[in-house]
């Protein structure tokens, strides 16, 4: 019974955040309510499961109301970013894309040459069937609240046939070896496998210094193309190397 009291809890107070904040990352909420960042992800799901809020990558949004990226950070870094990378890729090129708002903007962006899509994220799905260029490979998950998205996702990574040319992801941290960074979660083996088999890595970091949260090794970007930070709108700026 008192587990039960405690999870109602839980979800009450997450859902008073999410009302307040407008987005909750699941490392804040694991934080500040003094639980595993895995309890706070098995929450979120439920409250996706029960329609009182919207999944999204690293955290949760108000149900009505997608958290974007580019509010937190400015569009004008996003595109500028999205076409740094587009201008690296070559015709026919595959593509793994872990970066909801910022797959987005690439997409948008693609030329109308031929493109392969892997993504976990239903948002660039439904963007990239507006192009009939790009075909895709969903790498879809359970919405259960025990599902075990990353196993499902492995899986399915490992029965494609295409290698990859670009792996475009979002990380943490990015260390002066290239070594890469995430916040400890389930997606960090799926970021981790696609990373290690791409032939190309392009990697945008959320911090220039190491955070001080927990932090799991995706890998060495042994192949990295460039390295962008995301910086508050305050600084307008944007480096890439």
């Amino acid at each position: 019974m008192l587990t039960s009291i405690q999870v109602v809890s839980r979800h009450s107070a997450i859902l008073a955040r999410l009302q307040e904040c407008g987005y909750i990352s699941t490392g804040e909420l694991a934080r500040a309510l003094n639980v595993s960042v895995h309890t706070i992800r098995r929450d979120l799901n439920m409250l996706e499961c029960q329609h009182q809020l919207r999944r999204c990558h690293g955290g949760a949004g108000e149900l009505n109301k997608p958290h974007d990226r580019k509010d937190i950070f400015g569009a004008e870094q996003i595109m500028a970013i999205a076409k740094a990378i587009v201008s690296e890729l070559e015709a026919g090129s595959c593509l793994y894309v872990d970066s909801q708002s910022l797959g987005e903007t690439l997409i948008g962006l693609l030329p109308e040459e031929s493109y392969y899509l892997i993504t976990q994220h239903i948002e660039l799905i439904v963007q990239a069937q507006k192009n009939p260029f790009i075909d895709m490979f969903f790498l879809d998950r359970e919405l259960s609240p025990d599902g075990d998205n990353a196993s499902i996702q492995m899986s399915m990574a490992k029965k494609l046939s295409r290698r990859v040319d670009h792996c475009i992801i979002e990380a943490d941290y990015i260390d002066g070896d290239g070594n890469v960074f995430e916040q400890c979660n389930q997606q960090v083996v799926v970021k981790r496998h696609f990373l290690t088999c791409s032939r190309r890595q392009h990697v945008v970091c959320h911090h220039e210094v190491i955070p001080d949260h927990p932090l799991a090794k995706i890998g060495a970007a042994s192949h990295l193309r460039r390295v962008f930070f995301l910086r508050q709108p305050t600084e307008n700026r944007i480096n890439g190397e």
